[in-house]
């Protein structure tokens, strides 16, 4: 994740005024747990744009990151009254808010209204991503069933590689191998090495939860070829060690990883898993050329 960040800082220094230039880098400064640096920069661009959802969302990442729930819910209200994205994404962060603090009941109502919303607005890949975020949830509760049933309302709705993953995701956690292995399919079809590496991250959770910790970690070096967001694939190989270690313990929520050397508050990324790679993809059409509205 440093080299994109590294990346991202050359950018800005070429294009010091472009806003999408530096919303990039502050999203890329909070992925590899830059925390300050990415409010710094989201700051910049809310200075020349105070209406970016983008940024908010990188500055919203940046202070819970840095420990800061409370500013962080004030940048999600903020966000939420801009638009219908600034109010479906807020939704989503202000999920995650709820499930850093612990506060599982409060994630799960506010995700269900945000579905709902979507649905009525007809923002289906937006209601797909909050469905396996509900997934996920119901899984720390060890509630499998019902965490498979939302992924695969999630694949009614949408198709699209980010809802594949995180379906995926689901699924090998849940012990369904077959359907993993599946959906890892469907994302190696779809024309994009970050897609190659993705699929290769789902064989490896898949194998993991088998219990053949080489073969997952195998896969996870394969990801890691494919250049997959450095923070994704230490998370994922950082399970490993702790499953060999201790195999008989149970998942906790507060599971932290130190991703390239940084303090350990990344479990906030790992459990809204889906909703990170949204915004890396996002991100990574933005730099493409997309105009943010």
């Amino acid at each position: 994740m440093q080299r994109a960040v590294e990346e991202g800082r050359r950018d800005v220094e070429n294009n010091p005024r472009g806003t999408m230039q530096r919303t990039n880098l502050a999203l890329y400064e909070a992925y590899a747990g830059n925390f300050q640096n990415a409010v710094k920069e989201a700051q910049e661009v809310l200075k020349r744009n105070p209406k970016s959802v983008s940024a908010l969302g990188a500055l919203a990442l940046g202070h819970l990151g840095d420990g800061k729930a409370a500013d962080t819910i004030v940048v999600y209200e903020k966000m939420r009254s801009l638009s219908a994205r600034g109010a479906s994404s807020s939704a989503t962060g202000l999920a995650d808010v709820a499930l850093w603090e612990g506060r599982l009941k409060d994630a799960r109502d506010i995700l269900d209204k945000g579905i709902a919303s979507d649905e009525a607005a007809k923002n289906a890949d937006a209601g797909a991503i909050k469905l396996n975020y509900l997934a996920y949830l119901y899984l720390t509760e060890g509630d499998g069933k019902r965490a498979v049933a939302a992924a695969e309302k999630a694949l009614t709705s949408s198709r699209d590689p980010v809802i594949l993953y995180g379906a995926g995701h689901i699924a090998a956690e849940a012990g369904q191998r077959g359907k993993a292995v599946n959906l890892s399919s469907e994302l190696i079809s779809k024309p994009s090495s970050d897609f190659q590496s993705y699929a290769d991250l789902l064989l490896g959770e898949a194998d993991l939860k088998n219990g053949d910790a080489t073969n997952a970690l195998n896969k996870f070096k394969e990801a890691n070829a494919w250049q997959t967001p450095g923070w994704r694939v230490s998370i994922s190989a950082a399970r490993i060690w702790r499953w060999e270690l201790f195999p008989r313990r149970p998942r906790s929520l507060t599971f932290a990883s130190s991703v390239e050397g940084k303090q350990p508050r990344f479990f906030w990324m790992m459990c809204p898993a889906i909703t990170s790679m949204r915004r890396f993809f996002t991100t990574r059409a933005s730099a493409r050329g997309t105009q943010e509205r």
